[in-house]
């Protein structure tokens, strides 16, 4: 599943039972449940550029299967908002990923250990999970309107729709060159840092050259 934005539903995307799913620049925003939810033995998942924006209980729900997620943006905001959920420490298996708990939210929660993770730090001690993951805003040019190209001060070099390469920010997203060293950062565009960025949107449309 790639390059499809799920929005305004109960539960972004809900994947049941299901084996090897493969999501690549998905979106899941604005959901009034969860972004992701995983359920009754759904294993083998992958998460790979994607956005969880905005989701009024959880960005990621584990509640049986496994996930693993890198070169993904996870925000939560709000005081009955998380990061993940899961049953066990084991479940949701992430790293070189971006949090950005905000407005009350936590990273967080564990139901097998009976707590929350307020914090980044809190949530890899807990599970040993995104030890190369930030916590921090990652600036979007406009999330609300869901374009979440990251902002950037080089001149011109922020993708706009319709208009190409012609944004120009005051501050630079920190998602910039800031992936999986190991990933293949071939599809961004030329003086592309020779580096991976975090977030949604490489072979669908241009970010940041």
């Amino acid at each position: 599943i790639s390059d499809v934005t799920f929005r305004g539903r109960p539960t972004g995307l809900r994947l049941n039972g299901a084996s090897n799913v493969r999501l690549t620049r998905v979106v899941a925003r604005n959901n009034s449940v969860n972004g992701l939810w995983l359920e009754n033995g759904a294993t083998g998942v992958v998460v790979r550029h994607s956005v969880f924006w905005g989701n009024s209980n959880a960005a990621v729900r584990v509640d049986s299967g496994s996930v693993g997620i890198t070169n993904s943006v996870v925000v939560a905001a709000g005081s009955e908002a998380y990061g993940y959920v899961a049953q066990s420490a084991a479940q949701i298996l992430g790293n070189y990923n971006n949090f950005y708990a905000f407005s009350n939210a936590l990273v967080g929660w564990i139901a097998a250990l009976g707590r929350n993770q307020d914090t980044l730090a809190a949530w890899s001690g807990e599970t040993g999970q995104e030890r190369h993951s930030l916590g921090m805003d990652p600036l979007f040019a406009d999330a609300g309107a869901g374009d979440f190209h990251p902002k950037t001060a080089t001149p011109n070099g922020r993708y706009v729709f319709g208009a190409g390469f012609t944004g120009t920010d005051t501050e630079t997203s920190p998602l910039i060159d800031s992936g999986n060293p190991a990933s293949d950062f071939a599809l961004e565009p030329a003086d592309n840092g020779g580096r991976v960025d975090i977030g949604d949107g490489e072979a669908r449309r241009p970010l940041v050259r």
